[in-house]
Formats: C-alpha cells, sequence, structure tokens
C-alpha cells in the first residue's frame, strides 16, 4: 500500500478523501484530479486512462500493449471486488471463473503483462488516528484491510479494543502506538 500521495508527498491519514485508480495506486482525491487535468496517466506507473476519442484510443491500446503492469499484493487485496473487476477490465484480464476475491488476485498475478510485486510493511496507523475514528469508519478499514471483524457481542468500547488489537497484531500500528494499544482494556 503506497504510504504518501506521489503528486503531493503527503503521508496518507486515516479518514482522509482520497481516490484510487485503476492501476490500484492510491492518491489525493485533489491531487489526482489536478494531475490528470493535465497528464492522462497515472503519476506512478504512467498506467493511461482510456478515453472517448477513437483516435487517442488507438494510440493508447498500442502504448499499453507491451507494457507490464506492477501491482502490490497488497493494495490488491485493499481493493474491493468491483474496483479488482474494472482493473482487470482495464488490463484485458478475464475474470471468468472466480468466485471470490482471492480468486481474482491470482488471476490478476497469473496473467500474462502482469507482475506482482512484494507488499512492503511501511504503513502504519497511530494509535491517535484509529481512536479518532467512529466505529464504522473502523470497520469498513479493517475491511479495506481484508481483516475479519470481531465476532461475537460486544459494546462499543470491546469491539473497539478487538479492532484496535487486530490492527496492532496484524503490524499496521507504528511501534509508538503499539505500546500504547498494550494498555487497553
Amino acid at each position: 500500500v503506497n504510504s504518501r500521495c506521489a503528486v503531493c508527498l503527503e503521508e496518507f491519514r486515516a479518514g482522509a478523501r482520497a481516490t484510487r485508480m485503476f492501476c490500484g495506486h492510491l492518491f489525493c482525491t485533489n491531487c489526482i484530479r489536478e494531475w490528470l487535468r493535465a497528464a492522462n496517466s497515472c503519476p506512478i506507473c504512467r498506467f493511461e486512462l482510456a478515453t472517448d476519442s477513437a483516435e487517442y484510443e488507438e494510440g493508447r491500446v498500442e502504448r499499453m500493449r507491451g507494457r507490464i503492469a506492477r501491482l502490490k499484493g497488497g493494495e490488491l487485496r485493499m481493493m474491493r471486488v468491483p474496483e479488482l473487476k474494472r482493473l482487470m477490465r482495464a488490463l484485458g484480464v478475464s475474470g471468468e471463473g472466480c468466485l471470490e476475491k482471492a480468486d481474482l488476485i491470482r488471476q490478476l498475478g497469473a496473467a500474462p503483462g502482469v507482475e506482482l510485486t512484494p507488499d512492503r510493511r511501511d504503513v502504519f496507523y497511530e494509535e491517535s488516528e484509529l481512536h479518532s475514528l467512529e466505529m464504522p469508519h473502523l470497520r469498513s478499514l479493517l475491511e479495506r484491510h481484508c481483516m475479519k471483524l470481531p465476532a461475537g457481542d460486544m459494546d462499543e468500547a470491546q469491539e473497539r479494543a478487538a479492532v484496535l488489537g487486530r490492527f496492532a497484531a496484524a503490524g499496521w500500528v507504528s511501534a509508538a502506538a503499539r505500546a500504547g494499544l498494550s494498555e487497553l482494556p
């Protein structure tokens, strides 16, 4: 998962508005809108977006034909199924027969012209950021990281503690913040 916007170079913060391109790269929404006004491609991998212009499309398809799409497994796992399917269509990869998200990711990784790059574990959330989020946002963030919601009958405080514990156990909380999470009830 990219930890900062490649346009403004600012770190992503939990709860901030961001936009994911078809190629899977994430940017501040305002930054990528400005970028796309000047260029029709991803600032990181130069994946060109489709347009309505038949003339441009002919050249775009030819330019994109020999390119290798380098995708990170962690970024793919954070994408929702409809986003994965759009990415697959954009890359010309069939998702036929794929029943689950993991199947789609395997299909993408096995496709010619697609290379899955190793994940880096340099993205962390600060404890204060996670504590400041409402439970619906925390649940959504947990889902985006493909982690299961805690099971059982819990009140909000217990659920919050369980969710924050999952983030810590998965390695998504900075070292300083992990010490604070160990003090949770």
